[in-house]
């Protein structure tokens, strides 16, 4: 009886979707006028000094140049002459600008510019105040760095959907903390290929369903700008066979994963405070290194 209700609500939304589409007309939407705003996004983890970038927000319809071979256009998108101060309430940390060491090197790195500290290095258990001043607005936000999380097992498997019988993607398993709300979030880099961590498609997500149980998940690969964008990649979302995969696991506080789960969304959460948009970010970051081939797990 359930399975005839299944296939009965699969019918029912066909037609609907069929009768939406049949009578369709166009639809004008009024995105309003744009209005020009400061983004912050900043990170502090463990082990590493806290760094952070500032943009201005682009038109919906308007261009948006990314590449390095014109550095000089950096100005009209990102914000070189703000003050921007870390603090753990003991240590103030003006954070200095500087180009990713990477874009000296002639490679593609984004954002290829961003202000890092040099006295706080990230700790576990503890919180970080952020506060940056430009042309006399000021704009706070707090985050904290929570306890780390170990990936228990990972492994490779091929994906018999894709368009090479080398590619696949990367599987693992989380064994949850039962006594903590918990949230997630991976970044993956290929090992000689990728220039940097880049978070892959559906890289997000709480303890909700799975609070304190062994939960086992896919890992996509992160799509990395230089080679996923604006070009076609037949590997795009896929590992394969022969790769050497880092990958990034990390935890963050309630604020950090609402500001990801609902950036895109008609109200994004922020908690960024004076009227800027972005986010203030704390990770709890663990490492672990797979080379994929099959029968490996480790």
């Amino acid at each position: 009886m359930r399975y005839k209700k299944i296939i009965y609500d699969v019918m029912l939304l066909s037609t609907i979707i069929f009768g939406l589409y049949s009578c369709s007309k166009e639809i004008q939407i009024d995105l309003g006028e744009y209005e020009k705003k400061i983004v912050i996004e900043g990170y502090i983890e463990n082990g590493e000094y806290p760094w952070c970038v500032l943009t201005y927000n682009q038109d919906y319809f308007g261009e948006i140049n990314i590449s390095m071979d014109d550095l000089s256009k950096l100005s009209d998108i990102f914000i070189m002459d703000a003050t921007v101060i870390v603090s753990d309430g003991f240590i103030d940390d003006t954070l200095e600008f500087e180009m990713d060491p990477l874009v000296l090197q002639g490679k593609f790195i984004w954002p290829p510019v961003h202000y890092k500290g040099s006295k706080i290095i990230g700790e576990t258990g503890r919180s970080y105040s952020l506060k940056v001043v430009y042309k006399d607005e000021e704009y706070t936000a707090t985050t904290s760095i929570p306890s780390l999380y170990d990936i228990d097992t990972c492994w490779f498997q091929l994906d018999p959907m894709a368009q090479n019988d080398s590619l696949g993607s990367i599987w693992t398993v989380i064994r949850d903390n039962p006594n903590e709300v918990n949230y997630y979030r991976y970044y993956t880099k290929r090992v000689g290929r990728d220039n940097y961590y880049a978070p892959g498609q559906m890289s997000i997500w709480d303890d909700r369903f799975f609070n304190g149980k062994d939960f086992e998940f896919v890992l996509f690969r992160g799509r990395s700008l230089e080679i996923d964008y604006g070009a076609e990649d037949p590997e795009s979302g896929y590992f394969k066979l022969g790769d050497t995969v880092s990958i990034k696991a990390c935890t963050m506080d309630r604020d950090t994963f609402w500001f990801w789960y609902t950036l895109g969304n008609q109200q994004t959460l922020s908690n960024i405070q004076g009227g800027a948009l972005g986010v203030w970010c704390g990770y709890g970051a663990t490492y672990k290194t797979l080379l994929c081939k099959l029968n490996e797990e480790i």
